[in-house]
């Protein structure tokens, strides 16, 4: 389980959920050399301004430097970096057949190098 996954609310602990989105598909786990990784996809109802204003203050408050930034009225993209062994994205899709956004949280840890 990586640190930075919280097994009881099945959430990355420094990038949050949207609220009242549903949980479509998580995984996480350790990936062979690379570390730990989660993955969140959630649906929401909502606007794509109003969920790009919530990770857009999500992501200041727990300390992420965003690396790039992409945004148009159908799709958001944040990179993300702290420190030298944490990563992250969150990107924002508008899914026109379902009428709602699709909303993918990606965290990763790289293992501390051992000297």
């Amino acid at each position: 389980m990586p640190a930075f996954f919280d097994a009881q609310t099945g959430e990355v602990k420094d990038l949050p959920s949207y609220p009242k989105s549903q949980r479509l598909n998580i995984q996480y786990g350790p990936v062979a050399g690379e570390g730990e990784m989660a993955s969140l996809v959630l649906a929401a109802s909502g606007s794509m301004d109003n969920v790009a204003a919530f990770y857009d203050k999500a992501i200041k408050s727990n300390g992420w430097e965003v690396t790039t930034r992409n945004r148009d009225p159908e799709f958001s993209e944040w990179n993300l970096k702290k420190g030298d062994k944490d990563e992250g994205r969150v990107s924002v899709r508008w899914d026109p057949a379902k009428g709602s956004l699709t909303i993918q949280i990606v965290r990763t840890s790289k293992p501390v190098e051992k000297k």
